[in-house]
């Protein structure tokens, strides 16, 4: 759950937001913007959008959410546009007192979660599908070639041949199919260093293009990491009346952690 940061945090956490810029997910009339360091500033408690360098900020409405990534932590505040709004070229906003920070689950558990408007989504490990212990047999995939490379396309992903990720999404669906698996609960299928799949409910939250603030938390024996990111929605498939699947590519996330993905799903040295 969110939690509120103190006066004296959150006067340092907006001197990294005027320093650092980092990228900004802004939540206004039910869309999220994605926003890079180039198209705004801070100063003091006024957050500047520059409509020279990203013309979508004139669309955004009178009150924002605006979530970024510091540390291991996702941040949120709003902030109210000022009347009259700035120039023609800049659009002004005051941002608010409370400043929010994003916990992580009391469990420990591995999971990812992703910042919705006022909502922050959990998507957990399942049990059946481990991250980063895709197990498969060779000759089996190698017959199912073609298939593995009908579903990449049908997910709107780069045809992957034979690798872990249309692997996952493989045993997933045919699961489905076969009657293994009956559970629509949300969990987090797979992810690594370019793709992110969770699936669950029909989640109207997540349109595709859509970015969001996200923190993925690994919590495995020997390899507790926590990777803060900022994905965007690539597609969906509906896969039967009650489950979907959404697709998310990786976006903002540092080298190190990239090479922790990579390696962590692969076990192969990451050479990116």
């Amino acid at each position: 759950m969110p939690n509120i940061v103190g006066r004296i945090e959150r006067e340092y956490l907006l001197t990294i937001l005027s320093d650092s810029l980092p990228s900004l997910s802004v939540v206004s009339c039910g869309q999220t913007l994605a926003i890079t360091g180039k198209s705004y500033a801070v100063r003091e408690n006024l957050l500047f959008f520059s409509t020279k360098k990203c013309s979508a900020v004139s669309k955004l409405g009178t009150s924002i959410k605006v979530c970024f990534s510091h540390g291991q932590s996702i941040l949120s505040f709003t902030a109210s546009r000022m009347n009259p709004p700035g120039t023609e070229d800049e659009y002004q906003y005051c941002i608010r007192d409370e400043m929010y920070r994003v916990e992580a689950d009391p469990d420990s558990r591995t999971g990812v979660f992703i910042v919705s408007g006022d909502t922050v989504h959990s998507f957990f490990e399942d049990g059946e599908y481990p991250l980063g212990c895709i197990d498969y047999a060779p000759a089996e995939m190698d017959a199912q070639q073609e298939v593995l490379g009908i579903l990449c396309r049908r997910a709107g992903l780069p045809d992957t041949g034979i690798s872990p990720l249309s692997v996952r999404l493989y045993q997933f669906l045919d699961d489905l199919k076969q009657g293994r698996r009956s559970s629509v609960d949300p969990f987090l299928l797979y992810i690594d260093h370019q793709y992110m799949i969770v699936t669950g409910g029909r989640h109207e939250s997540f349109s595709s293009g859509a970015t969001f603030a996200a923190r993925y938390a690994c919590n495995k024996p020997g390899q507790r990491r926590q990777v803060v990111f900022n994905p965007s929605v690539t597609s969906t498939m509906p896969v039967n009346r009650m489950t979907q699947l959404l697709f998310f590519s990786m976006n903002d996330i540092e080298q190190e952690d990239k090479r922790f993905l990579y390696e962590f799903v692969h076990h192969d040295l990451y050479n990116g």
